[in-house]
């Protein structure tokens, strides 16, 4: 383990290790010089053995008002961890002098906060990951919370809190009979905690809040007893709402924290740890999208909580360089002088109507309301990060510019995503697939014809859809999980979400072309493809057999889509020419980015005289 080197005022951090070559130089300088190395050698031996101590990372003091951190997380200041739990240093929590101690501050996790418990599977390898992934993604919903979607999460999440099932059964009004009557009945029942199974069928559980105690003078090990609070890393504590499920990652936590760090000064001190059910270990979707948001690890509540030896001194150990830093310092840092811990939902700002302010102060306090939800930029930054560990690794999986008719070519690269499992699928891939490859497509105010490449692509990794994301012009896929892949898509591309039938009535279900119109940062046109005739649907696994929630049925309904539809939406592509302005004049603001799609094709654009969940219109022309 080498020590890092000091952090040089007006340029980056030196994120490397000592190397060899600087912690042999006094030995190389005295087989070569002997004993007549001249006192100018002998000085610049010494010179670079103690480069090779060099001490940790230093740092200013940090302006943490200065961020809206506070006001979208809870702000301790003088904490440390200790196997899963938080201990408070302030006095405030002591008893002194007879003063009775404050109570402990109530660390709030939204009832949304839900994970899906990760059975065992029979098997190991790619085929119990691929079931565990299907099980997810057939319970969780996907989209946008804020318009709805993801309401069945926060349904599920209304049992009592974990110690106030009693004073919640009892009620504040009845008499004293019923309320007798009501204990006699509790008597008699288990006690029931959140996180509890119900029913064997239910792997719902909720998301508890972080185990904390007051400091004590009986601390296990001398950097607890005797603490030296870290100024120059923060830990931000966040809790994932469905962390298996990539788009939740993404979309509810992943895209949020970027906006925040970007508009961070002291982002590169920030530490993410992620609060993982019962010490397990990270999701896939964790361990691939949270990592490139900031210069140190991202670690789990449990691995960041870790104890360590009982002799650890944490302002005199290295790290291995060739790792992400545990801290700014560079050791494994257990006490903090500020942490921030984010259980409540982000909320969203809706950059239609809303804006970021200019200015600085006038930006800094919106963001205090809301956050810009920015799923684009942070797409972005995700290619670029993929793309250097690609160069690093000397390979290029990218494909070659497209030269896309959305962006005044003659040809568009389109990519059919596959998904896994057996729900939601497009029924007649391999014959869309024909079609596109021979379309033929010549604009109605002249011009050369413009054709298609087409595949259909698998991605079971970030690199895998970064690779797809930017070879393609245009993505299509059902809705679901993997349909976040288009925000890593070159600017002026376009993404063809296929809704299943019966789907568009629920709340929520367009969230993320809304979302995608919503965000400044995008450069990507959304367009639906709504499936409105039950001849094109097949029913999905738990509809077949009448399990589940029948309201939940349609999203797992797979499709046949008609050519004829698919075509129609590649046709405004090439009109579009990319130009996402266009399209949210001419289109997104007019629901004209919506086709509903019957069995032989476009049935009508838009949507119904109750809006855009009130299911499909009469076809163009009707009444």
């Amino acid at each position: 383990m080498s020590t890092p080197a000091k952090n040089r005022p007006g340029g980056p951090a030196l994120l490397g290790p000592v190397t060899p070559e600087r912690e042999d130089a006094h030995s190389v300088a005295k087989a070569s010089g002997g004993r007549q190395r001249s006192a100018a050698a002998a000085a610049a031996a010494a010179a670079a053995a103690a480069a090779a101590e060099e001490q940790p990372q230093q740092c200013d003091p940090l302006d943490i008002k200065r961020t809206p951190w506070g006001a979208h997380c809870q702000q301790l200041q003088r904490v440390c961890v200790d196997q899963l739990v938080l201990i408070l240093y302030d006095e405030r929590y002591q008893e002194l002098g007879g003063r009775k101690a404050a109570p402990l501050p109530t660390i709030r996790v939204d009832k949304s906060k839900i994970y899906n418990y990760p059975w065992r599977q029979a098997g190991t390898g790619a085929a119990a990951a691929a079931a565990e992934e299907e099980a997810n993604d057939m319970s969780e919903g996907e989209g946008d919370d804020d318009d709805g979607d993801g309401r069945e999460e926060v349904e599920e999440g209304k049992e009592e809190a974990v110690g106030s099932e009693d004073a919640d059964a009892l009620g504040s009004t009845g008499s004293a009979q019923q309320m007798r009557r009501r204990l006699q009945q509790l008597a008699r029942q288990p006690r029931r905690l959140t996180y509890e199974v119900q029913s064997p069928a239910k792997t719902r559980r909720r998301h508890e809040p972080l185990s904390m105690r007051p400091a004590t003078s009986r601390e296990p090990v001398p950097y607890l007893a005797a603490p030296a609070f870290s100024n120059c890393t923060v830990p931000i504590v966040v809790y994932p709402i469905f962390a298996s499920n990539f788009v939740h990652v993404f979309h509810d936590l992943a895209s949020y924290l970027h906006a925040l760090l970007r508009r961070t000064p002291w982002r590169r001190h920030a530490k993410l740890v992620t609060v993982t059910p019962e010490g397990l270990g990270m999701t896939a979707p964790e361990a691939a999208l949270l990592p490139p948001l900031t210069e140190l690890s991202v670690q789990t509540w449990a691995d960041f909580s870790r104890r360590l030896p009982h002799d650890y001194d944490p302002l005199a150990q290295g790290w291995d360089g060739l790792l992400p830093r545990p801290s700014f310092e560079g050791s494994e840092q257990r006490c903090f002088q500020h942490m921030f811990v984010c259980g409540r939902r982000f909320k969203a700002m809706r950059a239609l109507e809303e804006q970021l302010p200019l200015g600085e102060a006038a930006a800094r306090q919106a963001l205090m309301r809301a956050i810009p939800r920015e799923n684009y930029a942070y797409g972005q930054m995700l290619v670029e990060h993929v793309q250097q560990q690609q160069q690093q690794m000397g390979s290029n999986g990218a494909g070659q510019p497209s030269t896309a008719a959305g962006r005044g070519g003659r040809r568009l690269r389109v990519a059919f995503m596959k998904r896994g499992g057996q729900g939601r699928q497009l029924l007649n891939a391999r014959e869309l697939l024909q079609r596109c490859n021979k379309w033929r497509h010549k604009p109605p105010g002249g011009g050369a014809t413009i054709t298609a490449e087409c595949r259909e692509v698998e991605l079971p990794s970030l690199e895998a859809g970064v690779v797809a994301a930017q070879d393609a012009d245009v993505f299509i896929g059902m809705h679901g999980a993997n349909m976040a892949n288009s925000w890593l898509m070159r600017p002026g591309s376009s993404a063809i979400e296929i809704s299943p039938y019966e789907f568009g009535l629920m709340p929520g279900s367009f969230g993320l072309s809304k979302a995608n119109a919503q965000d400044p940062s995008s450069q990507l046109l959304w367009w639906l493809a709504v499936v409105c005739d039950p001849a094109i649907s097949q029913p999905g696994q738990a509809e077949v057999a009448g399990t589940g929630k029948p309201p939940w049925w349609p999203r797992d309904r797979s499709s046949r889509v008609p050519w004829q539809a698919l075509e129609a939406i590649l046709a405004e592509i090439a009109a579009v020419g990319g130009d996402r302005q266009r399209y949210l004049d001419d289109y997104y603001t007019r629901w004209l980015h919506r086709f509903n799609v019957g069995a032989a094709g476009v049935v009508s654009r838009g949507v119904g005289r109750d809006g855009e969940h009130s299911g499909c219109p009469a076809p163009d022309g009707q009444a």
